[in-house]
């Protein structure tokens, strides 16, 4: 089953922001940035079911500051970034 994914606005803006301060870091960075993101949000929509994912869906680097804790956030159906 895949469902649609709607990334809200306020959403989308974070992730143009991130892929500009990526950018700034590396040339090109954002744009791996944007992969990883869509690579996510495709796994979400085939596979929308919560108790499929676990906290961390990437790999965490080793030298990363620890979490803080989160809330349970709810993922709404989808266009990405444009």
């Amino acid at each position: 089953m895949s469902v649609r994914l709607i990334v809200r606005e306020a959403t989308q803006e974070d992730i143009r922001e991130a892929v500009e301060w990526y950018d700034r870091q590396a040339p090109g960075l954002g744009a791996e940035f944007v992969r990883c993101v869509d690579a996510c949000l495709s796994l979400i929509s085939r596979h929308p079911e919560p108790e499929r994912f676990s906290e961390n869906l990437a790999p965490r680097r080793q030298d990363a500051k620890p979490e803080r804790e989160r809330r349970p956030s709810r993922v709404l159906p989808r266009p990405l970034v444009g």
